[in-house]
């Protein structure tokens, strides 16, 4: 039976990341800034989203995550880069 928690999470215990990045991400979604999100996924290879972040969030078990405005979720430690993505010329 699948467990409550984020079925994202890794297995391994988290690790906090550095707070300036943090500050970005809260950044982004206070100002609505679309973004392109690398990260690892649980397997160890690099993947990539887009999209809007909603806010981050800790858990009881003092994991950092983000929500994206659609609904997925993504552990912090998880992040390889943030990056605001360009509009138009």
């Amino acid at each position: 039976m699948p467990s409550s928690r984020n079925e994202d999470s890794f297995s391994k215990p988290y690790i906090p990341i550095d707070t300036d990045v943090v500050d970005n991400i809260q950044h982004y979604a206070a100002g609505r800034i679309h973004v392109t999100i690398h990260f690892r996924d649980r397997d160890g290879s690099k993947k990539e989203m887009r999209g809007f972040i909603a806010d981050t969030y800790t858990t009881e078990d003092h994991e950092e995550y983000l929500k994206m405005v659609d609904g997925r979720t993504l552990r912090l430690d998880q992040l390889i880069e943030v990056l605001p993505r360009e509009t138009g010329p």
